[in-house]
């Protein structure tokens, strides 16, 4: 049925596609930025806040300009993935440095009564 609705009607798909990446976008930069004004006492929380900039940029420029064309949005979204990708990268890193300087305490055990899988 979408197939159809796509090869029959591809102006309005193309469309509908570029809102909804927009609304995407839009949607994961306000939760990254929830998730960076959560965790503003960590290091990495200004990459957190530079990834919700780019993703919320990046819808905004889908939104206000849906008909720009393939080669447009296919840029857009493109250098949305670049930016963003390289700075969750970073974040991951530096967490990953933050446990690595100070590792955490040894494994808990199970508790009582629970089993281990084998």
């Amino acid at each position: 049925m979408a197939a159809a609705a796509t090869a029959l009607w591809p102006d309005p798909t193309a469309l509908t596609l570029v809102v909804m990446a927009g609304a995407w976008a839009i949607t994961t930069g306000c939760l990254e930025l929830w998730a960076a004004t959560r965790m503003r006492h960590e290091r990495h929380a200004r990459l957190w806040r530079i990834s919700a900039a780019a993703s919320v940029a990046a819808g905004v420029l889908l939104w206000l300009r849906p008909d720009a064309g393939a080669p447009a949005i296919a840029l857009v979204l493109s250098l949305y993935a670049l930016v963003v990708g390289g700075v969750r990268l970073a974040a991951a890193w530096r967490e990953y440095r933050t446990h690595a300087d100070h590792p955490s305490s040894p494994p808990r055990r199970p508790a009582s009564g629970a089993r281990l899988a084998h």
